[in-house]
């Protein structure tokens, strides 16, 4: 597992060799550490609190680091299935927008349908000489239409519940994308430092190899000569 460390006074990620170490053990960016010190009366570390002093301070670290984008690829994995579920959760919520929107016709359909019932059952109450067979049908029907409207409306709040709850879903997911993508971006610039300073790494050890292979190359000095040039 690659572990990164991260500047406690900054919050950044340490991404280049710039690193400091207090005689506590704990780790800052060197501009960050010299900067707090000159901030604070009496030096002490910003994580644990104990007592140090400037040349206490260990100015550069060196890292031995190695190729590693395992946890890189992990993220890119990550990433793609956020968002894959991300966009089935946005097919369905579409689906959901459609339904209640059909929903929302009908029940105005049946609202007007029963209004008008209504207003035929008031007409029909109101006359003299109204079957009361007909009279009763129509009361039935309206029953039956209550009834249907209930079931509708219970149907209705289920899918705006269900509707709320996807919508804080894919709010969710979004959030959780921008947080691996910087993270992404974190990992990508720390493997490229990586890289960058192994490469110097290799070119100063190459460069210590032709200076050996020279110097082993160069004339001894007799001890006569060595004599002479004390002289």
């Amino acid at each position: 597992m690659l572990i990164h460390g991260m500047c406690a006074i900054c919050g950044e990620i340490f991404i280049t060799n710039n690193i400091a170490a207090l005689h506590c053990g704990h780790t800052f960016h060197a501009d960050c550490i010299q900067e707090w010190f000159k901030h604070t009366e009496t030096p002490t570390c910003p994580n644990c609190r104990t007592l140090t002093a400037t040349n206490q301070v260990v100015r550069r670290l060196f890292f031995s680091v190695s190729d590693d984008t395992t946890l890189v690829d992990e993220l890119m994995k990550t990433l793609s299935e956020k968002k894959y579920a991300f966009s089935c959760a946005q097919a369905e919520i579409r689906e959901l927008k459609n339904d209640y929107e059909n929903l929302e016709i009908k029940l105005a359909m049946e609202f007007v349908e029963k209004s008008e019932l209504l207003e035929r059952v008031a007409l029909l109450d109101s006359q003299n000489g109204i079957q009361i067979e007909q009279l009763d049908e129509a009361k039935k029907l309206q029953k039956k239409l209550e009834a249907k409207l209930r079931n509708e409306r219970k149907q209705l709040k289920k899918l705006r519940k269900k509707k709320r709850d996807l919508e804080a879903r894919i709010e969710s997911m979004e959030e959780q994308t921008r947080v691996s993508k910087k993270k992404e971006n974190d990992l990508e610039k720390l493997v490229k430092s990586m890289e960058e300073q192994l490469k110097i790494y290799k070119k100063k050890e190459s460069d210590f190899g032709e200076l050996a292979k020279s110097l082993e190359g160069a004339p001894q000095i007799s001890e006569e000569e060595e004599q002479f040039y004390d002289c």
